[in-house]
């Protein structure tokens, strides 16, 4: 309980947490270690070879002193989906250790963390797009700028969910025939909207977006506001 104490505290010198890694295997304690923001690579690195503790693991993947090698040592070591998500939200998870996640599981919070990772590929949001029907998880993957036009076409044409459409309509990405797709679907005002902002948006799907809003004006509309 000491050692764990000291680990917690944010004056703990690194030179301290060394030695507490060294003396200790109890996992309390080695997890303080981990979200001390005071523990180095080095540090981080040592835990990850003594535990396989997930709470352990996810400790190290949260702390932003973790590197790429480290967080690759714990997606290799675990296929835990609260592990995997921490290691999707650190900055430093690579295009390839994103990718390796994805392939890896099938757990909506965890794609949807790899999705807002500002490192995740093309390729990956593809994959993303094609494992998931979960609209928090293509939300993300529509919002993020490196979201292929095929990427996002797909995403408009598997989901009626207007959030998600939304989300399609506003990213620069979206090509003319996704968001002429989105208005034929769509009746929410919010998404017409979003398309009508889009530069991609073609006069036809404008006109379009144009009569939809005029009826949702009008008394007794069927269109939701």
């Amino acid at each position: 309980c000491t050692l764990q104490a000291v680990a917690w505290n944010s004056n703990t010198a690194p030179e301290t947490l060394q030695l507490i890694v060294e003396k200790t295997d109890n996992w309390r304690t080695l997890r303080a270690v981990a979200r001390n923001s005071n523990a180095t690579p080095e540090i981080l690195q040592q835990i990850v070879e003594k535990t396989d503790d997930v709470d352990v693991l996810q400790a190290v993947a949260r702390n932003s002193n973790a590197t790429p090698e480290i967080l690759q040592q714990i997606v290799e070591k675990t296929d835990n989906w609260c592990t995997l998500r921490a290691v999707a939200r650190n900055s430093n998870a690579t295009p390839e250790i994103l990718q390796q996640i994805v392939e890896k599981t099938d757990n909506w919070c965890t794609l949807q963390a790899v999705a807002r990772n500002s490192n995740a590929t093309p390729e990956t949001l593809q994959l993303i797009a094609e494992k998931t029907d979960d609209w928090r998880t293509l939300q993300a993957v529509a919002w993020n700028s490196n979201a292929t036009p095929e990427t996002l076409q797909l995403i408009a044409e598997k989901t009626d969910d207007w959030c998600t459409l939304q989300a399609v309509a506003e990213n620069s990405n979206t090509a003319p025939e996704a968001l002429q797709l989105i208005v034929e679907k769509a009746d929410n005002l919010c998404t017409l909207r979003a398309v009508a902002w889009n530069s991609n948006a073609t006069p036809e799907t404008l006109d379009i977006v144009n009569k939809k809003n005029r009826l949702a004006l009008q008394p007794s509309s069927p269109f939701p506001l």
